[in-house]
Formats: C-alpha cells, sequence, structure tokens
C-alpha cells in the first residue's frame, strides 16, 4: 500500500489499573523530531530534504484517502522522523544518545495554599526532546504520520463534528459549518507544508484566549480573500472590516481604514506571504540575516502547488494522489 510505511500504527497495548481507574496503553514506535524541525537540524541541504519528507506526508494522506480515511488532526506536532533502532540499548546509552530529559515537579495545593500529594495527579512532568543537540546519525529521513485519534471513516457516518484541530491547520468549513470530509486533510497539508518549509505559520490568529472565529476568518481571509456564499453573508463582521465588492470567493479584499487596526500591511496572497517570510530568514537558524534558500522557481511552484490545496471549496482541493505529482516536490 503506497504510504502504508508512513502511518504510525501502535505496536502492542497493556492494561493499566489505577488510581484514575482502568486505562488501555497504546505502545508506539520510539520517534523523533516533527517535521518543522528539519530546517533548522539538517543543515546539508535541508529545502532538498523538506520536499522528500514532504513527499513522504503526502504518501501517508494517499494511503488513507484510499481506504476512505481522514486523519482531521494533521499538523507538525503528528508527523515525525524515525529514529534508528534503540532496541538492545541500556537506559544509560539512551540517556547519552538523547541527554537527560528535563522535568518539572508538578505542585497541587488546596484551598489554603498547603502543598499537598494526591495519586491521581503524576509527581512530575517530562518536557520533549530538543533534537537539536542530538546526534543528527540518529535521526532518519523517513517520516510517521502520528496520532489518529482525531481520524473518522467518511464512509460509517460521514463527518464527525467535535473537532480539535488547532486553528492554524484547521479548514474554513470547520470554523462556518461544523463539519468536514476528508478533505480537511489537503487544507491542513497546505498549512503544514508552509510552515515546515518556511519556518512561520500560514494562517497565525490572534486569538490567545481562545479560539475565536472573528480572528481566524480575518487571518484566512486577508491571504486568500473573499470568502465563498453563504460564508461571507453569514459571517457578521465582513461588512464591518471589508468594503464591500463585485468579486466571487478568493477575489482580493479591500479594508475599510483604521478597522483591523494593522500597522504593518499584510501579505495579501499565498505568494506574498512566501516571499515576506524568505525575506526574513528562517527563525531556527543561528546565522544572523540569514536569509531562506529559495529561488525564485521554487517560489513561484510553491505558491502554485498551495494555492491548489488551500480552496475554499472542499471539492476544489488537489486530491493527494494528484499533489504527489506537482513539480515542486520533483524539482
Amino acid at each position: 500500500m503506497q504510504g502504508g510505511d508512513h502511518i504510525c500504527l501502535p505496536i502492542d497495548d497493556f492494561i493499566v489499573h489505577g488510581p484514575n481507574g482502568r486505562h488501555i496503553c497504546l505502545v508506539y514506535p520510539v520517534l523523533g523530531p516533527s517535521v518543522d524541525s528539519v530546517i533548522k537540524i539538517f543543515h546539508h541541504a535541508p529545502e532538498k530534504t523538506l520536499r522528500e519528507l514532504s513527499r513522504q506526508i503526502v504518501e501517508s494522506l494517499i494511503a488513507l484517502h484510499d481506504h476512505g480515511i481522514c486523519h482531521a488532526d494533521l499538523r507538525p506536532a503528528n508527523i515525525l522522523l524515525q529514529l534508528k533502532s534503540l532496541d538492545g540499548r541500556t537506559s544509560e546509552d539512551i540517556l547519552d544518545l538523547l541527554g537527560e530529559p528535563e522535568t518539572a515537579e508538578v505542585v497541587v495545593r488546596d484551598a489554603s495554599g498547603a502543598d499537598i500529594r494526591l495519586p491521581q495527579f503524576p509527581r512530575y512532568l517530562v518536557y520533549s526532546n530538543d533534537f537539536a543537540d542530538v546526534d543528527l546519525d540518529l535521526v532518519t529521513k523517513h517520516v510517521f504520520v502520528t496520532d489518529l485519534g482525531q481520524s473518522f471513516d467518511v464512509a460509517e457516518g460521514g463527518a464527525r463534528k467535535d473537532f480539535g484541530i488547532p486553528r492554524p491547520y484547521c479548514p474554513p468549513e470547520i470554523v462556518c459549518e461544523n463539519s468536514a470530509g476528508i478533505s480537511m486533510d489537503l487544507w491542513s497539508l497546505g498549512c503544514v507544508l508552509f510552515e515546515a518549509r518556511l519556518g512561520e505559520k500560514l494562517f497565525d490568529p490572534s486569538d490567545i484566549s481562545g479560539p475565536d472565529d472573528d480572528e481566524y476568518l480575518i487571518a484566512v481571509t486577508l491571504i486568500l480573500g473573499k470568502l465563498p456564499e453563504p460564508w461571507w453573508t453569514n459571517w457578521d463582521q465582513s461588512s464591518h472590516l471589508y468594503e464591500a465588492g463585485s468579486g466571487g470567493p478568493h477575489s482580493r479584499l479591500v479594508e475599510i481604514p483604521g478597522r483591523l487596526c494593522k500597522r504593518v500591511p499584510d501579505p495579501r496572497s499565498i505568494k506574498e506571504k512566501i516571499l515576506a517570510c524568505r525575506a526574513r530568514g528562517h527563525p531556527g537558524r543561528q546565522e544572523d540575516g540569514e536569509v531562506r534558500n529559495m529561488t525564485d522557481e521554487e517560489v513561484a511552484l510553491f505558491a502554485d502547488l498551495l494555492e491548489k490545496l488551500l480552496r475554499y471549496a472542499p471539492d476544489e482541493r488537489m486530491p493527494a494522489r494528484e499533489a504527489i505529482n506537482h513539480g515542486w516536490f520533483t524539482m
């Protein structure tokens, strides 16, 4: 099955009885850094490496979509690189390879402020490993798409209604209709590829206090243009923020002066966003002022790929089987 070797499935399971009840625990392979770390950790030809890994992500979607499965939570944190086998190594060997884990004590206090110990709370938390300081010989160039906890079979009841995908990777049909199908993965794919390649989120809503539909729709429409109907009319902020226009979906919008409170003009297309990120340099690189190694040819191809994935209408998004043959992956 094409792409099946890039889907991370459990290799075992066991039952734990504890203070919080009975739990089924799944055992997965030990995996490495997320795909958005590639530019930071692979210093030799990272752009070519990233395109190879991105192709593997698309292959995993082909495998899922061919079987009617929507991942529904595709984001960099759920796309990890495989590590070389740790089998047979002692605990000391593994600590030498990966470093001592960073932990933080969990403190629980009662109403008076006194520290208390409760068996249902862990004693400490363990932070994710920083692979920037790990021997790269341990990290392979093989992608695993993980965390199928949100996935669903589109043939069994259609789309789900309780979506947990973070807003920077969330398609507009979830925000506007609270409904989505298999094409939501294609929108998320476009967002993931942009972030992995350029080190910044394509859409980064200003919703620090929690998901905010208006902030999400502002972030999306500034770059992708007008929403289709009835989403546009149903969004009560559309006429408050933008001037009336006769254009259709994806047509460029004109802000009403002073309504968006933007000090610096935002990029108004995917290509403009790519060029703005290229000029700033990758935040993960140490060299001051380094410009991302992205040629004009790649900019054009990458923008074309993302524009075909990030269509408002789900049925207009480029399927994974078609996307894998796009010129950006083979340049």
